[in-house]
């Protein structure tokens, strides 16, 4: 071939790889997105493609010389697999926390070795070297189908896990993958040092720490396309400042003349930054080998140069934004908090109005303990954040009030990673709004809905549930058959007020409008005098109407379970008559009984609140019944009221 013949044919080939690229992309988002437009699009990729195909061919059966066809589909691979690599160094510009670079030399006919490297928000880094078991053109092409998929499926789930089985399930059921995969993988948490490091038939990274290097052995699964049934599992390391990580493909040992304890030799002695180490390694293999095997060799390293400090910054707009419990409102969503690295259970340093507080970032209040602070990022993504102290006043704490000058820069600092992850299992609680996932239960149960029945209260006086009304959780038709039942007189609603009472959809038909409710949309801040003025007059609307009374919220949990508490330790009930009964809402809605690991601390809940309500700091050595009388005295109940609210109950 001359030298304008070898332009043409480098410019078509280029061309044809850039075309299978496209394509390649194009038919990956038109799986996730049905658009007739992207459809479209592709079709005339593929016909260009096509002229392309037809050009190429044309060109190679009437040069001078003509070339195997095994030469040129090597050919067409080779750069087509080298188009798809990353080149640039530094790899991350403007970023000081890692520094990363790998290099493939690519010897003879293509093995399907790649490697790749990004990050999924600002502090989680995801790299791996992989390697396809076919050759040739076939082994770029799949190679490129994997390392877009390992992208779309890391983005959403960045549990390393969860990204292996769901790469292997992908490799198995599409046919246009039709190969097996071995892959060593990794996601860096640039900000604390966590390495999550996963292996399928891959070699093992080597990891080199005070100046000495060691192989990393981890556990070795099967590689990836093998078969559907198999679990693929990931192990927790920390790497610390100044560590490096050398990932390689198995072709830089597959020769006799490299062993794996040589590989560790030559890294360990390697100076430099990750550009330098990568050409001075593969430059010491070659001189090894001298060209004797054609086998492809690929190595990335990575330097963990510094932690990277996780901080975003919002705004409080208004005073409009902090609610009538003492909760405030940011101008952060969930989102946002995401793309900066941040995760549930991690402890944050929040700094606002010349205060600051460490707390943990949670889903929502019901994982904080009574008292305690959190910042809520609520898991639609779109939602904005908040901060509210359980049982307590954030914006008191925080001295926000009208007269400042609004908006108030709020900053969010990562204390600890995963800091509060502990606690936050033992809240991390599931309920289905399906009645077929809870057989073991009746529909009462289910529901939530019961008789108190605990010393000294009345049969059928008094029953506590879920919401008869809120669709929300799936319950609302059974309460209401339940309040018909029982035929209940008196309905207690904290949930909502009167106007959203009347406007729920099931509100006309139901048995709930026949009642005597009544709606205080109490918030779950006991210590609040507007919350204990509400309690005060739910109990003089219960002396001034009959018997049976429903006491209910949303779930029939935190509120309900307040009241209930004071009203069981008012008419008699021990300490552990509360308890059992509180905690019959848990095993009602998430299955947490005695023995489980959860169950004391949410125990500590109802203690705590009644604790703080009864003022004392060991409820189980008190006179819970004194303690309740004194309770009703102070927020605002007469003797008068107190006895003829007991004869009402017994």
């Amino acid at each position: 071939m001359n030298k304008k013949q070898k332009f043409v044919f480098n410019i078509l080939v280029s061309t044809f790889c850039a075309l299978i690229g496209i394509n390649i992309i194009l038919g990956v988002i038109q799986t996730t997105v049905n658009s007739q437009i992207l459809a479209i699009i592709q079709f005339i990729f593929i016909l260009i493609f096509a002229a392309n195909s037809i050009l190429l061919f044309y060109h190679v059966i009437n040069i001078k010389k003509p070339l195997d066809k095994k030469d040129v589909a090597n050919e067409i691979g080779k750069q087509f697999q080298e188009a798809l690599l990353p080149k640039e160094y530094p790899s991350f510009k403007n970023r000081n926390d890692v520094d990363v670079y790998g290099l493939a030399k690519f010897n003879g006919e293509i093995k399907g070795d790649f490697f790749d490297y990004f990050f999924l928000d600002d502090v989680h880094l995801l790299f791996y070297v992989a390697e396809i078991v076919e050759r040739g053109l076939s082994a770029a092409i799949i190679s490129s189908n994997i390392k877009v998929s390992i992208k779309n499926i890391a983005f959403e789930d960045k549990t390393l896990s969860k990204i292996l089985n769901k790469l292997n399930v992908q490799i198995i059921s599409d046919s246009v993958f039709n190969s097996l995969v071995s892959i060593s993988i990794c996601i860096l948490n640039t900000s604390t040092g966590e390495l999550i490091v996963g292996n399928a038939g891959q070699s093992y990274p080597i990891i080199k720490s005070n100046g000495e290097s060691k192989i990393l052995k981890i556990t070795k699964n099967p590689l990836l396309g093998y078969s559907e049934t198999i679990s693929y599992n990931d192990e927790k390391l920390q790497l610390n400042v100044g560590d490096s990580l050398l990932l390689y493909s198995k072709g830089v040992l597959r020769n006799k003349k490299i062993k794996e304890n040589e590989l560790v030799s030559i890294f360990n002695d390697e100076k430099g930054n990750a550009f330098e180490v990568v050409n001075s390694i593969l430059n010491d293999i070659k001189d090894k080998i001298k060209n004797e095997d054609n086998d492809d060799a690929l190595c990335l390293v990575v330097n963990f140069k510094q932690r990277r400090a996780v901080i975003i910054e919002s705004e409080l707009e208004s005073f409009d934004y902090v609610d009538k419990y003492g909760g405030i409102t940011m101008n952060l969503t969930h989102n946002d908090l995401l793309k900066k690295g941040f995760e549930y259970s991690d402890l944050v340093l929040v700094e606002l109005n010349g205060h600051s507080k460490i707390m943990p970032i949670l889903p929502d209040y019901r994982y904080l303990t009574t008292g305690s602070t959190g910042l809520l990022s609520w898991q639609d993504l779109n939602r904005k954040c908040g901060i509210c102290t359980f049982s307590g006043n954030f914006a008191k704490e925080f001295e926000l009030n009208e007269r400042l000058n609004y908006p108030l820069a709020i900053k969010i600092t990562l204390h600890l990673s995963k800091g509060y992850y502990a606690r936050y299992l033992l809240r991390d609680l599931h309920r289905s709004n399906e009645k077929n996932d809870y057989p073991h239960l009746t529909e009462e149960q289910f529901a939530n809905f019961r008789m108190v029945e605990t010393t000294g209260l009345g049969k059928n006086k008094l029953f506590r549930g879920s919401s008869p009304l809120n669709k929300g959780i799936g319950r609302n038709f059974i309460t209401d058959d339940c309040l018909r039942k029982y035929k209940i007189n008196t309905v207690i609603n904290m949930d909502n007020n009167e106007e959203e009472v009347k406007k729920f959809s099931s509100y006309e038909n139901s048995y709930y409008k026949q009642t005597k409710w009544i709606a205080y949309n109490m918030n779950a801040n006991y210590e609040m005098d507007v919350t204990k003025k509400v309690i005060c007059t739910m109990f003089k609307d219960m002396i001034n109407n009959k018997p049976p009374y429903f006491i209910h919220c949303y779930e029939g949990q935190d509120r309900t379970g307040f009241v209930i508490a004071v009203l069981e330790a008012f008419m008699g009930a021990s300490l552990k008559e509360i308890i059992d009964d509180f905690m019959l809402t848990y095993y009602n809605y998430y299955g947490v009984e005695k023995g489980n690991m959860r169950y004391p601390s949410i125990v500590t809940n109802i203690v705590n609140e009644l604790e703080q309500a009864f003022e004392t700091n060991e409820l189980s050595s008190v006179d819970l019944k004194e303690k309740a009388l004194f309770y009703m005295g102070k927020i605002g109940l007469n003797q008068e009221e107190i006895s003829k609210l007991s004869e009402i109950l017994k």
